[in-house]
């Protein structure tokens, strides 16, 4: 296990919904999100397919739109990430921050509910 997969782990632990790689974009992802039963929606961290795509060159269009690369949790060691920007999401994620440290997970945000958490692992 990553460093990133440890952190997840203990979040968990403390009752977090974690993910990675979820449907397509922020909008998708959140409604997929909202979907699973019996999770708090102001303790949840995950990011979506567009954080996770691979820099490929692709001859043509077609080609793209069907032969997307994505990076799985072990072949890249840094991500933008989504979580709640209400109040109670961000005093949240602030609470955790120690663990992302312990864990040996650095982390790039201004703890401000109108930006993305960036961890690197």
């Amino acid at each position: 296990m990553n460093k990133l997969e440890i952190a997840f782990e203990r979040l968990r632990a403390e009752g977090w919904y974690c993910a990675w790689g979820l449907s397509c974009c922020q909008t998708c992802a959140w409604d997929e999100v909202t979907c699973e039963d019996n999770i708090d929606l102001e303790k949840v961290l995950f990011n979506h397919e567009q954080d996770i795509e691979e820099d490929v060159d692709y001859d043509d269009d077609e080609e793209m739109e069907w032969d997307r690369h994505f990076h799985d949790i072990d072949s890249t060691n840094e991500s933008l990430f989504c979580f709640s920007g209400s109040k109670e999401g961000i005093k949240n994620l602030i609470e955790v921050l120690p663990i992302f440290e312990e864990c040996g997970v650095k982390v790039n945000w201004n703890q401000n509910g109108n930006s993305r958490i960036e961890l690197t692992w």
